[in-house]
């Protein structure tokens, strides 16, 4: 009877890091969370743990409002959305939803910064003689 109770409880710990480790988590992303992006920006890039599924989406937004991206694809772990207008300065966050290999949908929200120089022309001067 020790012996069967011993074995259960040996299999269950045996069991417990597998567990743990069932859901795909991100791991990196581009741009970074509370980063300030200096240059133009032309896709976003989430890395994940392991394989994602293809229902995978994410969302741009700016003040509430969604940006347009061009394409959003998986690849292996990773989620690339390809951005269709240059973003202005400003505030806007990544909203992720992704399928991992293990069927659990997880979602997440990245918050990132846009200061980007802009080019200001110089209006020419006239001379007056």
């Amino acid at each position: 009877m020790i012996k069967k109770i011993i074995l259960m409880m040996f299999l269950t710990f045996l069991c417990i890091p597998s567990i743990g480790h069932a859901h795909s988590y991100l791991s990196s992303s581009n741009p970074k969370a509370k980063e300030t992006v200096t240059q133009p920006l032309e896709t976003i890039t989430l890395t994940f743990e392991t394989k994602i599924e293809k229902l995978s989406t994410m969302h741009l937004l700016n003040n509430g409002n969604e940006i347009p991206l061009n394409n959003i694809t998986v690849k292996d772990n990773q989620l690339i959305g390809t951005i269709s207008t240059p973003l202005e300065n400003g505030s806007y966050t990544i909203v992720w939803k992704i399928v991992g290999e293990d069927g659990h949908p997880i979602t997440g929200e990245i918050p990132f910064n846009v200061k980007v120089a802009q080019n200001k022309t110089k209006t020419p001067t006239q001379s007056t003689t």
